[in-house]
């Protein structure tokens, strides 16, 4: 590459601490859509990394996005009509690079480029920071009733 991307930098509206600190306007938290078990379970919530990551997406000129669970499950719906099924994460990013292709110029709009990774898995029911440490193999298989 003869240069760096723009870095966006895509949370949810429960896990947007480092969106937050970038200006990023939280409009949707604590709405009635706001509902999903799934989307209150991605995202990094805190990290030791926070002032590199926000250095490394001011210095390649990129933004940060807060996707709302609608954004999300509406590009998923998209994706699985297509064919694709990837993450939650990936279509989080899927719809902040939607919102950007929408403000961008169109100069801007041909070079953006959303990496779209991760298995699909289905909507949870649980809150996965309330899960048992599980250290061992054999204390996965007890959990999840296989032994």
């Amino acid at each position: 590459l003869s240069s760096v991307p723009a870095l966006h930098l895509v949370q949810t509206e429960d896990a947007c601490g480092m969106a937050q600190a970038m200006g990023a306007a939280n409009l949707g938290a604590k709405t009635k859509e706001y509902q999903s078990q799934t989307v209150r379970n991605l995202g990094v919530k805190q990290s030791a990394r926070t002032s590199q990551v926000i250095e490394a997406v001011q210095q390649t000129k990129g933004q940060a996005w807060i996707i709302s669970w609608a954004e999300i499950k509406a590009q998923q719906a998209w994706l699985a009509h297509q064919g694709i099924q990837i993450s939650w994460e990936g279509c989080a990013s899927l719809a902040a690079a939607v919102k950007l292709g929408q403000q961008a110029p169109l100069a801007d709009r041909l070079g953006i480029v959303c990496i779209l990774s991760g298995q699909y898995y289905p909507e949870v029911k649980y809150d996965i920071n309330k899960l048992p440490r599980l250290e061992t193999i054999q204390q996965l298989e007890e959990w999840v009733g296989y032994s």
